[in-house]
């Protein structure tokens, strides 16, 4: 891999015991670079390296400031737009100040409108020259914008795996309803459908506790546990055959 030249690198679950000088980064010509689920430690900075990386997530981040960064002035800003941290949770060891748009000093950053939602600061801090700061302090969900954005799209791309026929349960006569789902699913039955049975299925097969109640629209599917975030099928049966429908939990 050119590291100076990277698209759609993901770096998942890590923790940073190290605590370098510089922390997780991007820099030259890196584009949709996703930190998730990234553990830093306290003080230590992010780094963008300059040479205009575009479009970095830090996702569900949890510790770690802007205070420092790297690279030459001569190819600032140390980051381009579209540089966003979803539920960040910034700890520092005193009150912080950030000017991201300050050419004048090479510290703390120079950064094209970042984005801040769900900013979680330890102690005060202030910002100025972002592009957003909504929901300062307050975890917002869903607490993964990468994974929630993940399930949406394969979602769209494909709701359904298996439909043994077209039968009165084919998959024009099943939908689901919110897809990713946070305690509860909403099954939509056409009123041809004579439903026999409804499960949750896990990726690994194994079937989850539910109960689920009739209303005017079809059936409503609840867990009876509380479930990690990840992907199940809603497996419906009818006449002899069944359609599993892929769902997304939050």
């Amino acid at each position: 891999m050119d590291y100076t030249r990277n698209y759609g690198v993901l770096v998942k679950d890590c923790t940073d015991e190290a605590n370098h000088h510089h922390g997780p980064g991007v820099g030259y010509s890196g584009v949709s670079t996703v930190y998730l689920r990234y553990k830093m430690s306290q003080n230590q900075s992010i780094d963008c390296h300059s040479g205009s990386p575009h479009a970095t997530l830090f996702d569900d981040v949890d510790s770690g400031d802007f205070h420092t960064n790297g690279g030459p002035w001569v190819s600032y800003p140390h980051h381009g737009r579209y540089l966003t941290f979803w539920n960040f949770i910034h700890k520092k060891s005193e009150n912080a100040s950030y000017n991201f748009w300050s050419v004048d000093v090479r510290k703390p950053a120079t950064y094209a409108e970042p984005f801040f939602i769900g900013l979680q600061p330890n102690y005060i801090v202030s910002l100025e020259g972002e592009g957003l700061d909504e929901m300062h302090g307050i975890e917002v969900k869903p607490k993964s914008l990468f994974e929630a954005q993940l399930a949406l799209r394969l979602a769209a791309a494909d709701t359904s795996t298996t439909s043994i026929s077209e039968s009165s349960i084919s998959p024009e006569r099943v939908k689901v309803y919110p897809n990713p789902f946070m305690d509860e699913i909403q099954v939509y039955l056409s009123k041809t459908v004579d439903l026999e049975s409804a499960e949750l299925i896990s990726m690994d097969n194994k079937e989850i506790t539910i109960s689920y109640t009739e209303n005017s629209e079809g059936i409503v599917v609840q867990p009876e546990q509380n479930l990690a975030a990840g992907i199940y099928f809603v497996r419906l049966k009818s006449k002899g055959e069944y359609i599993d429908i892929k769902v997304f939990k939050h």
